[in-house]
Formats: structure tokens, sequence, C-alpha cells
């Protein structure tokens, strides 16, 4: 994009990523088609339900702690909050708060919650992000999040939000988009092991 009580976060390990792949070859035995970069799935048909169950539960987890008293709204953005879009199964999300930067006491209840620190975001100006989701997903796999944590007002929220609204309300434009980031899995399929989700995403932005 241009671009309820939580769990504490464990690394994850060789046995939660090889649950993640048991999971993930149930699911495309179901219909779902899984092309795996590296150790990431990447989903040509969107698990949308189960997406939409990890927002509702990893935003929770953030709401609480930041605060609800200082968090006025939490909402899904990036490709992956376009209904039906292919990608990775991980949820991005920005949560809008009165106040910023994030005290040490918000930092330290969302690592309690299950979300790392990873410092300033390169996507806009006063962007802090954490990368974090439900205990025991490794990294990439569903129940995966992102969140963004910016002060109210920040311009870049208002784009990322038209970047899905425009996707979702326009069919060509969807469809584009849709072919650039199929095209750019495939052919990270043949790229070199370990480098395949990097190339990806240099792909999808070209």
């Amino acid at each position: 994009f241009p671009h309820a009580a939580g769990h504490v976060h464990r690394s994850p390990s060789l046995i939660s990523l090889a649950a993640a792949r048991r999971r993930v070859a149930m699911q495309s035995s179901a219909g779902a088609d899984i092309l795996w970069l590296g150790d990431y799935p990447f989903y040509t048909i969107q698990p949308t339900a189960e997406m939409d169950d990890a927002f509702e539960r990893n935003s929770a987890r953030v709401q609480a702690a930041l605060g609800a008293d200082q968090v006025v709204s939490i909402s899904r953005i990036g490709s992956s909050a376009v209904v039906g879009m292919p990608g990775t199964p991980v949820v991005d999300m920005v949560a809008v708060c009165k106040a910023w930067p994030p005290t040490a006491a918000q930092v330290h209840a969302l690592s309690d919650m299950g979300f790392d620190d990873h410092g300033l975001a390169p996507h806009a100006g006063e962007d802090r992000w954490f990368y974090g989701g439900d205990e025991g997903a490794a990294p990439g796999t569903l129940g995966r999040s992102v969140v963004h944590v910016v002060r109210e007002g920040n311009p870049w929220v208002a784009e990322a939000e038209a970047f899905v609204a425009y996707l979702s309300a326009v069919p060509e434009a969807f469809s584009a988009y849709r072919m650039v980031k199929l095209e750019g899995a495939r052919l990270a399929l043949e790229g070199r092991e370990g480098m395949r989700l990097s190339e990806y995403k240099q792909r999808k932005h070209e």
C-alpha cells in the first residue's frame, strides 16, 4: 500500500512452522491454492473469513494494550484488506491514537499481547509498527498481523484507506493489481531459496 485477553508472544519454532504448513495443506485440500515463497504461504484464493477473524482477535488485543481511551480507531489497510485479493495472509492494520509516540507502558503492553516493536515504519512520518498476532502462528501465516501506530490526523492514514477503497470499488484496478501479485509470486518461486518473499515484494511494487 502507498505505501479478550492476549497471549505472550514466543519466537516461532520449527514445530510451529510445521504446524502452520499442516494447516495450510488442509486448507489447500479444501480448495485454497497455496504458493510457498520460502516459508511464507501466498494464497491465490484469499482466506477471507479466517483473515477477518484474525483481525477481530488481534485488533482487540491491540486496543487493550494501547488503552481503549487512547485509541481513536483501528482499521485494516493494505491489499490484504481488499476482499478477494490474493497474497500472504498477514493482516495489516493501523491504530490511530490520540497521542504519539506510544509510551513505554504501551509498548510493553503490546509485547505482552504478542506484538514486537520494530521501530519506525518507512511508510510515513510518525508511524511505529509492531509485528505479532496469534500465539504460535509462524511469521507470514494465518493469524499474524502487522499494526501501525500513528497519531490522529496523520495524512498517511487517508492515503492507505483510499488505496483499499479504490481497489475495492474499481474492478479494473482490482484485476490489474491481482494479476501483478499473482505474476510476482509465480516469478518469485523461480528465485533463490531464502529470497523468494523479498523478490515477490520487489516485483509487486515495480
